[in-house]
């Protein structure tokens, strides 16, 4: 087993590759088993072996047979050993006898379930019978023993639950294993229909999504959407994951400001070195130190074309307001639909509202920000907000 843990990473950091390069042509029908791959996935701990990489270097398409006679002789003086079966493995698939050398691989598997090497020999054949559960399970055994190591077929494994004939079985599989969000995210990276990713994960609890690192986890898996300006797939990733409606996405989400929802089309409360912000039960408590603009806060919407008010009000307050502004722009174009500065005629728990309109086009989707902003004044000042709330005209 030394050397097999001497090699191992190595020939796996090259295996996974190869073996990536070859399953992306996977529809169900892959090439034959490649000789080559399987030779370069071999490993064994006698020395008579240590000669693996030059020997395929001479011999592209395979050891030679003075060679692999010299190999099973090696493994025949340890005929308990793992190795002895992948050797004999391998050898049988150079010669065409694939279910053979499936047998022989499980048999290794056996014998030493922590042999990476057997792992990848086994994930490559799964694949070829395109037999997705143990591909998955394979994948999930792999990227424990090698953490990070299966990186290079998460396109692979995203393609299984694409296709229809493998996506139940990579479903189940993909149950409590750690392939499961790498996967979602990589099918959010290739922008793929949302369904296909909410089918992976059940709705989150409250108290799961009341976590930075869930909510960040269900970020990653929305971003590509947003990056791509897909705002309808974004949407609807983040209404199942926060069990909201669609309709609820015309007006502002969270608008007292309690933090039940994440971004981005909940509150994304900024972190600046230009003041502070906190959601807590009075509402958005901001510190505005005067110097620099930043945004404070922002929400994406999904305002249809028409006419709409924006209403806010204030609670405490220290002598003076800070500098800060609600704004609305479009998402696309960036056009600003409305600019509304803060006041000092604005009185505490006095509604301020202005009016706005959302044009027929170019404008899908809009932010909603409050903004800070450089003032004549400098030094802290605070305010709490109790709401906000945009009403589309006729509907108050």
């Amino acid at each position: 087993m030394i050397w097999a843990q001497r090699m191992v990473a190595t020939f796996s950091a090259l295996s996974l590759g190869a073996l990536a390069l070859l399953a992306m042509t996977w529809n169900l029908r892959l090439a034959p088993f490649d000789s080559r791959l399987a030779g370069s996935l071999a490993d064994d701990p006698f020395r008579v072996l240590s000669q693996t990489r030059a020997e395929l270097t001479r011999n592209p398409s395979g050891p030679s047979l003075a060679y692999r006679s010299a190999v099973l002789g090696a493994a025949r003086r340890e005929p308990l050993s793992d190795e002895a079966f992948v050797v004999a493995a391998f050898g049988a698939a150079n010669e065409g006898r694939y279910s053979e050398a499936l047998r022989l691989l499980e048999i290794a598997r056996q014998r030493d379930p922590r042999n990476a090497i057997t792992r990848v020999m086994l994930l490559e054949a799964y694949l070829r019978q395109a037999n997705a559960k143990q591909v998955v399970t394979e994948a999930g055994v792999l990227e424990r023993l090698r953490p990070g190591s299966t990186q290079t077929l998460l396109p692979v494994l995203a393609s299984l639950v694409q296709n229809d004939t493998t996506r139940a079985a990579t479903k189940q599989a993909l149950q409590g294993s750690l392939l499961n969000y790498p996967i979602m995210r990589e099918l959010a990276e290739q922008q793929v229909d949302p369904a296909l990713i909410m089918a992976l994960s059940a709705r989150m609890t409250a108290e799961q999504l009341s976590s930075d690192s869930i909510r960040q986890q269900v970020g990653g898996l929305i971003d590509p959407y947003l990056k791509a300006e897909r705002w309808p797939e974004a949407a609807q990733l983040w209404a199942h994951f926060y069990a909201r409606q669609p309709a609820d996405l015309g007006r502002v989400i969270d608008p007292k400001f309690s933090g039940n929802v994440g971004p981005p089309f909940g509150w994304q409360i900024s972190a600046s070195d230009g003041g502070l912000a906190e959601q807590s039960v009075a509402g958005l408590q901001v510190v505005h130190f005067g110097r620099k603009n930043w945004v404070v806060a922002r929400q994406a919407l999904l305002l249809t074309p028409g006419t709409y008010r924006l209403n806010y009000s204030l609670g405490t307050q220290g002598t003076s307001l800070p500098d800060l502004a609600w704004r609305v722009d479009c998402a696309t174009s960036g056009t600003t639909l409305i600019d509304l500065p803060f006041e000092r005629a604005n009185i505490l728990g006095t509604r301020v509202t202005d009016r706005f309109t959302v044009p027929v086009d170019a404008c899908p989707a809009q932010w909603l920000a409050l903004a800070a902003r450089v003032g004549d004044e400098r030094g802290a000042r605070s305010v709490v907000i109790r709401s906000v709330e945009i009403l589309r005209l006729g509907n108050e």
